[in-house]
Order: C-alpha cells, then sequence, then structure tokens
C-alpha cells in the first residue's frame, strides 16, 4: 500500500470477511432468489457515500482458501475504472448493482486464486464473482486502504491509522481498541434510524426502469 497511496494509511471501515456457501446450501430468501449467490456487477466506489469519489481507495481482495472458477472466483472488466462511476440499481435480493446493459460482459476476465494471492483493485473497476457450484466454502477478505486525509466515505464506522511515516504514535496496534471502536459503533447505529443510510442510490435513475 505505501507504494501505491505513500506512507500515511488509513484502513477504511468498507471492509469484509466473507463467507459464500455453495448454492446447493445457500440462504433464500422468500421468493426463492438466493441471498449469496453470484455477486452482481459493481464497483467498490458504488457502496461510498459521494464524499469520498476523489479518494484514492484501494481493494485488496485475498482468499482464505483457493479460490477456483467453480468455487465462485472474481470476475473483472479490465480498464473499467476508467469510464467513471456507473449507475447502480437495485437488483432484487441481491441488493446494488450495475445493470447487465451497462456491463460490458465479454469483455470480463474470470481471476482463479489461490491461497495467499492478493488482487489490487482500483476503486471504480467494475468486478463481480460467480456462482460457488463447488462442495466447498469460499472464504474470503477484502480490505480497503487510502491516504490518511481522505474520507473514507463511510464514516459512521471506524477505521484506524494503519501506517503514519510522520506520526508513528497515532497507528494503531492493538485489536481490542479495534474491536471496541466497532461494538460502539454498533450500539450508536442501533438507536439511530438516519444513521443507517450509506447507499447513494435510490433506484429513481432512468436506466434502473
Amino acid at each position: 500500500m505505501e507504494q501505491l497511496i505513500g506512507g500515511e494509511i488509513y484502513s477504511n471501515p468498507i471492509q469484509h470477511a466473507r463467507l459464500k456457501l455453495p448454492e446447493s446450501r445457500a440462504v433464500r430468501d422468500d421468493k426463492g432468489d438466493i441471498l449469496q449467490g453470484a455477486t452482481q456487477w459493481h464497483q467498490d466506489n458504488g457502496v461510498a457515500l459521494p464524499e469520498a469519489d476523489d479518494t484514492d481507495m484501494i481493494t485488496v481482495w485475498l482468499p482464505l482458501w483457493d479460490a477456483p472458477i467453480e468455487s465462485g472466483c472474481l470476475e473483472v472488466i479490465p480498464r473499467s475504472h476508467r469510464d467513471g462511476i456507473i449507475d447502480h440499481c437495485p437488483l432484487g435480493a441481491a441488493g446494488f448493482g450495475i445493470p447487465d446493459k451497462l456491463v460490458e460482459k465479454q469483455q470480463a476476465v474470470s481471476l482463479p486464486m489461490a491461497r495467499g494471492d492478493v488482487l489490487l483493485l482500483h476503486r471504480r473497476t467494475c468486478h463481480s464473482s460467480l456462482s460457488n457450484l463447488s462442495k466447498r466454502v469460499r472464504w474470503s477478505f477484502d480490505l480497503r486502504y487510502n491516504s490518511t486525509d481522505q474520507p473514507s466515505g463511510r464514516d459512521a464506522f471506524p477505521g484506524f491509522i494503519a501506517r503514519s511515516r510522520a506520526h508513528p504514535k497515532t497507528e494503531l496496534h492493538d485489536a481490542t481498541v479495534w474491536k471496541n471502536s466497532w461494538l460502539a459503533a454498533r450500539a450508536k447505529l442501533s438507536g439511530d434510524a438516519e444513521a443507517q443510510t450509506f447507499n447513494r442510490w435510490d433506484g429513481s435513475r432512468e436506466v434502473c426502469a
């Protein structure tokens, strides 16, 4: 990260540990749609608030186990980050994503990865994941980093300074402190309905019709 964004690095709070079940065991909603199936096309910039549109956010995606095509590996559209932010629309059980008509899917590249591999994504790279058609759970992390002087795009959640060459004492190395900051944020958000709006898309754009 330091080679890419410099020595002042913030661990962005938009991060996840993902458990992707085989579709044969996946949870379904009331309509029978799979809730943890293939991930729709999206940009990570699209899940951050507009205040972070100019934040140099980098996604670090890494599988904890091997992620071959049959386990639901990621797909990307090379050079799609050059097209700016693309409209996202509500897509049923899949949440929000980029409508298929706006994605050049013929350009998609599947990225099977082995445990220990690391994928770095620009915040505006269009990507998705395939369905997990294997018999094995797919575990992965997606972590995000940006410069400490830029908005995270999700300020209601806590991040932390992962590295500071200028002020090393501000770095967080205590996992308990980080955990407690999340517990405090969860307690605050559970009592504040307005603070729970983190989606920048309302589905009203013409392309969503």
